[in-house]
């Protein structure tokens, strides 16, 4: 199913609050984790139009995804890079998350 600019950018907008938090959670800046959002917008956006997205679920873990990588890139960029515990901690609630879009 494809989903149209303005169908992303609404979902985005709505699943701010989650994702703000999931990023912050990596990155454990107020501010990086709003530039950090912003950088996942323009890649969701430029890039929704290349995977096949079943349903809302699918685009959300796929957004997380999209968060994690971003988060964990600005982290080593901006010296705050996470502990090997965070990253294991960031893996049990992919695991988590997934069970409860399941």
């Amino acid at each position: 199913m494809a989903y149209s600019s303005d169908d992303i950018v609404r979902f985005m907008i709505s699943q701010r609050g989650q994702l703000l938090g999931y990023i912050w959670s990596i990155v454990h800046d107020e501010h990086l984790a709003e530039d950090v959002f912003q950088d996942v917008f323009i890649v969701v956006c430029r890039k929704s139009k290349e995977i096949e997205i079943a349903d809302e679920a699918h685009l959300f873990r796929w957004i997380r995804k999209v968060a994690r990588f971003e988060s964990l890139n600005a982290a080593r960029k901006s010296k705050r890079s996470p502990l090997v515990f965070q990253t294991e901690i960031h893996e049990l609630h992919d695991v988590e998350w997934a069970n409860a879009d399941a």
